[in-house]
């Protein structure tokens, strides 16, 4: 039930809702990748909602019009996700595995069966 409510309220957050919830993690991580979200989110909004490309800009240049910019921009897009999946691997998954390890143990050792 708490884990279905869970669910329920994550999924009805915008993209926003989701960063703000979020961002202070990515302040707190040591990888500058994953500040570069909100600069991302900035252009991604622009070009959702200007009538032309020329309006859009990515850190003060526009990625229609410079291809440097462009491709700085698929770059931070594509740091961004292996710094989003190191930190899942360290900081979440990381810390269940070594729970689950330990667990082991203590059942090889005190108890019966598996984990």
């Amino acid at each position: 039930m708490t884990l279905a409510q869970f669910d329920k309220m994550i999924g009805g957050l915008s993209f926003m809702g989701m960063y703000r919830v979020l961002q202070p993690i990515f302040k707190s991580w040591p990888s500058p990748d994953l500040q570069s979200i909100q600069y991302i989110n900035e252009t991604r909004n622009l070009a959702a909602h200007k009538d032309s490309p020329e309006a859009i800009s990515y850190r003060g240049r526009n990625p229609f019009k410079d291809a440097d910019c462009f491709a700085q921009m698929y770059s931070d897009v594509s740091a961004f996700r292996h710094s989003v999946t190191k930190y899942f691997e360290i900081a979440v998954e990381g810390p269940i595995e070594r729970l689950r390890a330990q667990l082991q143990r203590y059942v090889s050792k005190y108890g019966e069966g598996e984990l």
